[in-house]
């Protein structure tokens, strides 16, 4: 065991009816097991009930389940579960079941036309046109019900091939997410927020951010801790989202050059279509939403999909940004202990 990891206990501060340099184990206890109860409970009555209302709510509706993810690992925190990654894999176990028997029956499992389009997008470019432009429609029958959709493809070039066409698109990208939470299961606040069974949900929808997502994960958590540099390249050209989290990140950091970086890989994926038809990438790539080009798409808080990389934020930076948060309350705390005794709050400036 490393220095770092040592625990402070000594051998003359030990608890009673411990060794030395050990900790008395904890034992759960009935509110621990309410606790787990109430807030598995939750993670799956909250969304499937707001889901059941999609008529009512309409555009509103994404909104609110996106600020319930958000905002689900806060509330588990909040609570003080004890062993949060075991909750975490509870609940990924039970988003797992929930997402095949989705998929399985149609159970919620209309949210998205994604895993239909995604496969065909790809029919432009192999006929020599350029997607960006060309629209495509397509014909679908999903658990009884026949679809015709018209669509122009609107995501960065990589996501054009970052699909199986083997099986069926849903089940890729159920097993991105389940990889997801698989990689994250050393963080506890990661797990929750990627584990809860709403996202489970959204991946049976067969939204295609899980496999970016997945990439994401594989480039800034890493392998037993070792980052994957080839999934973060190949993050930074398959959605736009990935882009801005990869920048922030580094920007975050103050490591300036490696975000310049992460922008170059970005432009470098699209010049080859950029040169093909400017006004077309622009509109429908570069752009996140993109009115300017008359586009109909809704703000972005109205996708339900747009809210998985906050949740995903939140989730794999938790202690940071929570740590980020409490030094903000104490300095606005001594700011107003400042103000309230009347003492300066700037230095006085030397003539």
């Amino acid at each position: 065991m490393g220095e770092a990891e040592r625990s402070p206990v000594g051998p003359t501060t030990s608890p009673s009816g411990t060794k030395p340099g050990t900790a008395r184990p904890a034992h759960w206890t009935a509110r621990d097991a309410i606790l787990y109860s109430v807030l598995g409970g939750v993670s799956l009555i909250v969304p499937i009930a707001l889901l059941a209302h999609i008529t009512a709510l309409a555009v509103v509706l994404p909104t609110v389940l996106g600020l319930w993810a958000v905002g689900f690992p806060m509330l588990v925190f909040a609570a003080r579960v004890r062993e949060p990654r075991t909750l975490g894999a509870v609940l990924a176990l039970v988003g797992l079941a929930l997402a095949v028997l989705s998929i399985g029956t149609g159970w919620f499992n209309w949210l998205t036309d994604e895993p239909y389009m995604m496969p065909h997008f790809l029919d432009p470019l192999l006929r020599g046109q350029d997607p960006y432009s060309t629209a495509i429609t397509v014909t679908y029958r999903q658990y009884g019900t026949g679809f015709t959709d018209t669509a122009t493809y609107s995501y960065l070039p990589l996501l054009l091939v970052l699909q199986p066409f083997v099986v069926s698109y849903k089940f890729f990208t159920v097993a991105a997410w389940a990889t997801t939470a698989f990689l994250v299961r050393r963080r506890p606040w990661a797990l929750v927020a990627i584990g809860q069974p709403y996202l489970a949900l959204l991946a049976a929808s067969g939204f295609n951010d899980f496999p970016v997502v997945l990439l994401l994960t594989l480039g800034l958590v890493g392998v037993a801790g070792r980052r994957q540099l080839w999934a973060e390249v190949l993050s930074l050209g398959a959605k736009q989202f990935a882009n801005v989290v990869v920048v922030a990140y580094y920007l975050a950091k103050r490591e300036v050059v490696r975000a310049l970086v992460a922008v170059g890989i970005s432009v470098a994926f699209v010049v080859p279509f950029l040169l093909w038809d400017p006004s077309s990438l622009v509109c429908r790539a570069v752009i996140v939403w993109p009115p300017v080009c008359g586009a109909s798409s809704g703000p972005p808080f109205s996708h339900f999909n747009y809210w998985i990389y906050p949740v995903w934020v939140v989730g794999v930076f938790f202690e940071p940004l929570r740590e980020r948060a409490r030094r903000l309350l104490r300095s606005a705390a001594r700011g107003e202990a400042d103000v309230a005794r009347g003492a300066p709050t700037d230095r006085p400036r030397t003539p």
